[in-house]
């Protein structure tokens, strides 16, 4: 009970703040998309196995993957968009 108090006390003079329900909500769908599309259906024997399956899903996620939000673009497509219309130049992405 002693830590429970103390932990508390110290939260209350901490700079952090209470997250609402909407500050994270970009992130948490990311990890639905990393879970229902990859962890779920895979099964992954060793943590090096994980990294790399992870690395290839975000990969796929951000240069394959089309997303209704996008307009149905690509991550990758629309930064890139948005890197020539701000640097006024070509980005040469391969």
């Amino acid at each position: 009970m002693r830590l429970s108090k103390s932990f508390t006390k110290r939260l209350a003079s901490s700079p952090l703040k209470e997250i609402g329900s909407l500050d994270n909500i970009f992130i948490e769908r990311w990890f639905r998309s990393l879970k229902h599309e990859d962890l779920y259906l895979k099964d992954y024997q060793n943590v090096l196995e994980l990294q790399v399956g992870i690395k290839h899903y975000v990969q796929f996620y951000n240069q394959r993957r089309y997303h209704q939000a996008l307009n149905y673009k690509t991550p990758n497509q629309v930064f890139y968009a948005d890197c020539n219309t701000f640097s006024g130049q070509g980005v040469n992405v391969a």
